[in-house]
């Protein structure tokens, strides 16, 4: 939260050197503006890099989160919503599968592994997502 905090101010005052350098015509402020924007250019370019390199380890850590959170499911009421939010907007159930909901050991009423998890696989319409993983 900070983070964000500290990027906005960032963003504000330079955004506001840029305008007052060019309404006062100041030099100094403009200098600072371009020298700002040019340094926030190359942390994204540097950003970008990093997430091409890092995409496989990234991959890996987002499909353990995602398991650990399908096992943690009914242990906290937000990541139930963030999951089940995640699952509809992605129009997927589970991780790689339904059947990664196997996983969660206090699922109530999951007798038979062959059926899928109608409660946390259900789509907009009452219709199943089980073949689109989440992960892609």
């Amino acid at each position: 939260m900070l983070l964000l905090v500290l990027g906005g101010l960032v963003v504000s005052v330079v955004s506001l050197s840029g305008c007052l350098g060019a309404l006062c015509e100041n030099r100094c402020l403009l200098h600072f503006y371009c020298g700002a924007v040019l340094i926030c250019l190359a942390l994204e370019a540097l950003a970008g890099t990093l997430v091409v390199a890092l995409w496989g380890p990234l991959q890996d850590g987002l499909k353990y989160s995602l398991h650990a959170a399908i096992i943690h499911y009914w242990d906290d009421p937000d990541l139930c919503f963030l999951l089940d939010q995640v699952q509809l907007g992605l129009q997927c159930c589970g991780v790689l599968s339904y059947q990664d909901w196997q996983q969660n050991l206090f699922t109530p009423g999951f007798q038979d592994p062959s059926k899928p998890m109608a409660g946390f696989c259900k789509g907009y319409h009452g219709s199943l997502y089980l073949s689109t993983p989440a992960s892609h």
